[in-house]
């Protein structure tokens, strides 16, 4: 399904298409909500900015979404929904300069790739990926998240922001999230952590000469 613009798409479903729902370059300011894409190469192929999805169902496509570089991308936000299952990338993510919103998103049982990019944020999704790959971006940022596995690859971990995040597996080393960091205090208490395992948030005190 094609759409060059400005349209309120609803209750919509792709199955077995090469692209279930397609922005153009110039295809800007649409509104779909309520969408169904599965068994595509690509559920949503978008390449304008300034476009909104909420409550989208992505499964079992190649890519699940794929956002590429226009002459003014980003500018976007995937609100509800999930990203599920998908064969090769659930997110691809390549050459958003203006940035790009997932609020509340299941990213599970799918990679995410970010290339190039900035500013693109993830807040209080839920994600389940074996490759988290984000390179030569910048303002990657996961708040409130809540990460379900382990990546078994994270490239860019130590140039992504992460805030209020929880872990129900063990976080990858070299990650921190600047809320769970020492605070440095006076007296015979000297640093402070918090870290949140499975939902349960534990205190750490370390005093002087311990």
């Amino acid at each position: 399904t094609f759409y060059t613009g400005g349209l309120l798409v609803s209750n919509s479903q792709a199955d077995l298409c090469y692209i279930g729902f397609f922005s153009a370059e110039r295809g800007e300011y649409n509104s779909f909500s309520n969408i169904r894409a599965i068994n595509c190469e690509y559920g949503a192929y978008i390449i304008a900015g300034n476009n909104a999805f909420s409550n989208i169902q992505f499964e079992s496509n190649r890519t699940g979404m794929y956002y590429g570089t226009g002459v003014n991308p980003g500018k976007s936000s995937v609100t509800g929904g999930s990203i599920n299952h998908s064969l090769d990338k659930g997110l691809d993510i390549n050459g958003l300069t203006f940035g790009q919103n997932f609020y509340g998103v299941q990213i599970q049982v799918n990679d995410i790739y970010i290339l190039n990019s900035d500013a693109v944020q993830f807040l209080n999704c839920d994600i389940g990926s074996t490759v988290i790959s984000v390179t030569n971006s910048t303002n990657t940022n996961f708040k409130q998240c809540k990460f379900i596995i382990t990546p078994t690859t994270f490239t860019g971990l130590s140039i992504c922001l992460f805030s209020s995040t929880e872990w129900l597996a063990t976080p990858p080393t070299g990650f921190t999230d600047k809320n769970e960091q020492p605070l440095e205090v006076l007296g015979s208490v000297t640093a402070t952590a918090h870290v949140t395992t499975g939902g349960l948030a534990s205190q750490f005190v370390k005093g002087d000469g311990s």
